[in-house]
């Protein structure tokens, strides 16, 4: 029975199935030959790195945002950005008059020696000084103002029978009804007389008198008269009436005083720091005002009005510091006092450099100490830093290929010199050269553009000597090849043999140099031009935006101004550096497929 059972279950069971036949290929058959060309093995061995596909993704970015940026901004990379904003800026000074203000009478004059020896009779007490032969009278007024007079031969007469005959000095012109009084005085012997509001002297001496006569001069104050009008010149009759009121008003304690001049009427209110004079046609608006104090605009073109003064003068009594002026637009104007002086500082609409403003919707990455937007320099940098570099290689490479090439192919006396030129330049201090010829550079004012060339030239010519000595050490392997022979059997140039054949064959390691060289050099010109001895304001570079991190100020509160720079710098030579690694292992025929 259980034999029935396993028959029954093998009849049941599922049929295996047999194993597929593989087809049997020839060793000729073409399906076995899997060809793969040299270039497409680098190929497939390169996009096997990551960190190189990463590299070269980070030099599609750099180079798209360094070459198309520019053309995308809307801004240069040198263009200014500014803004209208309030500042407060000096206004005015306000200091206190120490030495007299001369008015001088209408048709007279006042030297600047008798000014000084006035000066020293006030000083010493007295009412009468001389200089070079004239007398000068001084009336005190009050004790910040005196009255000038001067004592000067008005002519002479002759009495003679009963008669006065005179005469008079060169240039003067007796009013009608002089020589009567003359007469009738000197008839008396008198020794003085007036005529027509002025005193003239009679001095006797014999026969002969001497007639003088004491004429107002001036009027020395330490008190300055400013008009509500600009323009407006004080006379010498408004002064002596406006120093003759304000004195009876300070002796009298009155707060209020009134004067008359040409026929017009002026109220004065005095205070102790200045008196404010009002035509009594306009009692309202403010005439003229009478201070010891100075108040000078800054700017030329500034009038300050007698009320406005009031005002300052009266903070800087009180010792205030901030003046509010102005009724629909109260202004704010603030006080400081530098020793004897009180400078006055006010708001004014100024068109001020946008610097250092933060990242914005105007300016994404902000901007630089310059007001530049720093995204546009960013831009424009990286295609000079770039620029730079790609350029610096280039140099070297044709340099060092040519020289290495032929050193490596002739050999003797001709490789002997080419390697000991390649060791001079070897131990030639590469700083120390470019240092000199930036400060060289600086010191002629090299324009930036051509100053760009001359670092390019100087950075390519010093950085060839390990490419030629790369070159030369691989065509000495190379030369002794077959296919060398068989070039120079079929009677190849030595050109084409060099430049043709060998040179070809150098190739791969001279892109993996050169990927290093690019990011070495970008290297080198930040660091010149953060030195100040690469590039050259209005070029910009990632190099000399980075120049602000000196300041400690812009490096700790502005970090916008030199992170991004510095970002820009390390990735590119981050980029540049995985691509020179992933094409130096896919070069390397020990690497597995």
């Amino acid at each position: 029975m259980a034999q029935d059972t396993l028959d029954r279950d093998q009849t049941n069971a599922t049929p295996i199935p047999n194993p597929p036949q593989q087809e049997t290929i020839a060793l000729d058959d073409e399906r076995r030959v899997k060809v793969l060309s040299p270039s497409m093995l680098v190929f497939r061995r390169f996009i096997r790195n990551r960190l190189a596909i990463l590299g070269v993704a980070i030099l599609t970015v750099m180079t798209f945002f360094s070459v198309v940026g520019p053309f995308i901004s809307p801004y240069r990379q040198d263009q200014v950005f500014t803004h209208d904003d309030m500042v407060y800026a000096d206004f005015a000074g306000i200091m206190i008059n120490d030495t007299f203000r001369y008015t001088i009478k209408e048709g007279s004059s006042l030297s600047p020696g008798a000014r000084a020896q006035l000066t020293q009779a006030v000083n010493r007490g007295q009412d009468r000084f001389e200089y070079r032969g004239t007398s000068y009278d001084l009336t005190r007024i009050h004790d910040e103002a005196y009255a000038v007079t001067q004592n000067a031969v008005y002519g002479y007469a002759l009495l003679f029978a009963g008669r006065v005959i005179p005469s008079y000095e060169e240039g003067v012109e007796p009013a009608e009804g002089f020589e009567a009084a003359l007469k009738e005085a000197a008839g008396d012997k008198a020794e003085s007389f007036t005529f027509e509001g002025a005193v003239y002297d009679l001095t006797y001496e014999d026969r002969e008198v001497a007639i003088t006569v004491a004429a107002p001069v001036a009027l020395a104050s330490y008190n300055v008269v400013n008009f509500a009008t600009a323009g407006q010149k004080t006379s010498f009759a408004f002064s002596l009436a406006a120093e003759q009121t304000l004195a009876a008003a300070r002796e009298a304690g009155a707060a209020e005083g009134s004067f008359t001049v040409d026929g017009k009427d002026y109220r004065m209110e005095v205070d102790e720091a200045e008196a404010m004079i009002y035509d009594a046609a306009s009692p309202d608006e403010a005439f003229a005002s009478l201070s010891k104090y100075i108040v000078q605009p800054v700017m030329p073109d500034v009038f300050i009005e007698p009320e406005f003064k009031e005002a300052l003068l009266t903070a800087v009594e009180e010792g205030a510091k901030e003046v509010v002026w102005g009724e629909e637009d109260p202004v704010t104007y603030r006080i400081r006092r530098e020793n004897l002086r009180w400078n006055v500082r006010g708001p004014r609409k100024s068109q001020l450099v946008s610097y250092y403003l933060s990242p914005s919707w105007e300016h994404w990455v902000g901007t630089d100490g310059n007001g530049m937007d720093l995204l546009t320099r960013l831009m424009y940098g990286g295609r000079i830093s770039l620029s730079i570099g790609f350029v610096v290689v280039l140099i070297s490479l044709l340099i060092g290929v040519t020289m290495g090439g032929i050193s490596g192919y002739f050999g003797g006396w001709v490789d002997m010199l080419i390697m000991r030129a390649v060791d001079v330049f070897y131990c030639i201090p590469t700083w120390p050269i470019l240092i000199i010829f930036g400060s060289v550079m600086d010191t002629y004012r090299v324009n930036p553009y051509v100053r760009l060339v001359y670092l390019m030239m100087i950075l390519g010519f010093l950085s060839w000597a390990g490419i030629a000595r790369l070159v030369r050490g691989q065509i000495l392997s190379l030369r002794e090849q077959e296919f060398m022979v068989a070039a120079e059997a079929s009677g190849l140039s030595v050109y084409r043999r060099i430049f043709k054949h060998l040179v070809p064959n150098v190739i791969p390691q001279l892109i993996i140099i050169a990927t290093g060289t690019l990011g070495s050099t970008i290297l080198t010109e930040s660091t010149l031009s953060f030195l100040g001895l690469g590039v050259k304001y209005p070029i910009a570079s990632w190099g000399n935006i980075i120049t602000a991190v000196s300041d400690v100020n812009v490096m700790t509160n502005y970090l916008f101004v030199w992170v991004p720079a510095s970002l820009c710098i390390v990735i590119t030579v981050l980029g540049f550096n995985f691509v020179g690694d992933g094409l130096r292992d896919a070069f390397d025929p020990k690497m597995k497929r």
